[in-house]
């Protein structure tokens, strides 16, 4: 397991690139996709210290990648967010042994969660 790598999935690119660049610039090594196929992928063949996506992902979404996650790495650190703040998305992303962040907390919440359970802060 790459413990730096924080695997970012986000359909949109301009999002997807926005915050690739703040994570980075918080310490952290990023690789990027935009869709639920290539992440898979990637996922079955790497162990990135921590998994983001976005909920919605085309035909699939962020839940079956963060399912998936868990399945091959169970101490995997992995969040799921959404521009909405629906109670139900929430529960079931719990479920899923995943944190819930609404899109709108990303910048917020995410990085010093990030980077304290990767442990990059002392």
């Amino acid at each position: 397991m790459n413990s730096r790598v924080v695997m970012l999935v986000e359909d949109d690119a301009a999002l997807l690139s926005g915050l690739s660049e703040v994570l980075r610039h918080s310490g952290l090594d990023v690789v990027g996709f935009q869709n639920f196929e290539a992440a898979r992928g990637y996922l079955q063949r790497n162990r990135p210290g921590a998994l983001v996506t976005d909920v919605r992902l085309g035909a699939f979404n962020g839940l079956h990648l963060a399912i998936l996650a868990k399945q091959l790495s169970p101490d995997l650190t992995v969040f799921v967010y959404s521009g909405y703040s629906d109670p139900s998305l929430q529960a079931e992303v719990a479920r899923c042994g995943a944190l819930f962040a609404k899109k709108d907390d990303i910048f917020r919440v995410l990085i010093p969660a990030l980077q304290s359970k990767l442990c990059l802060i002392h």
